[in-house]
């Protein structure tokens, strides 16, 4: 379904992505200036915050479970890009994970801004559909369901990224799991200081706009494809053309 070399193929226990909307002019220093950022009404944007906690075996037979904590903006994705229909698109903004090896992959083929962070973990609710993470004992962001019962149901989503640390880079995702999702408005969580946040004003944000999770336990399966950089693709379509 899509014409590009597999980057990464990752195999995911548990995850939840929450969109938050936050004013676009605290969001905007964040994205570069060649992005445009998803509005979920005038003025204001979205940042989403990704939490996964992986299979095993992903390195080396017997490599240990591991997390990861993703913050990232929403902006206009490249319908160019021959792929299904994108449901998101996303710039990272920040990456973290107590894995060594999984910082040094995902830095060195799609270029993402990953810190290791020894001391990540989180916490799941049963159903998966919330959790409280933790750098050591030091809280960074309790994520609450705010829906009660998490119906969870077969799903197939397809969608791209951006990276700024070597040049813009561009690529797509695809996800395939069980999941739930919806809006519905209610108390959820809290957001703590950390270095996270890259300097985001987690002050700014107004409230959750979507909340998305997998259903845990299984096996929910990610796969990136990693086109390279934006200047460098573009450049070649004109020689092309």
């Amino acid at each position: 379904m899509i014409d590009l070399p597999l980057s990464f193929h990752w195999r995911v226990r548990k995850q939840l992505m929450y969109l938050y909307e936050i004013d676009a002019d605290a969001l905007i220093p964040h994205v570069p200036p060649s992005l445009e950022l998803v509005e979920a009404r005038p003025g204001v944007g979205l940042v989403a915050v990704e939490l996964l906690h992986y299979h095993t075996d992903h390195f080396r037979p017997g490599y240990p479970e591991f997390y990861e904590m993703v913050v990232t903006a929403a902006v206009q994705p490249d319908l160019s890009l021959k792929m299904p229909m994108p449901r998101f698109c996303m710039h990272a903004i920040s990456v973290i994970s107590d894995s060594q090896e999984f910082v040094d992959g995902e830095g060195d083929l799609i270029k993402t801004p990953t810190v290791l962070v020894p001391k990540l973990r989180m916490e799941f609710t049963p159903d998966g559909a919330s959790a409280d993470v933790f750098d050591g004992d030091r809280p960074i962001i309790t994520c609450r369901n705010t829906a009660g019962v998490a119906p969870y149901a077969p799903k197939e989503l397809w969608g791209q990224y951006y990276t700024n640390t070597a040049g813009l880079q561009h690529g797509a995702w695809h996800w395939q799991g069980e999941m739930f999702e919806h809006q519905k408005r209610g108390d959820f969580g809290t957001f703590h200081p950390h270095a996270m946040w890259n300097g985001l004003d987690i002050t700014r944000i107004r409230g959750c706009y979507r909340q998305m999770m997998a259903k845990p336990d299984l096996t929910t399966n990610v796969r990136f494809y990693h086109v390279g950089e934006v200047t460098r693709r573009r450049a070649a379509a004109r020689a092309g053309s």
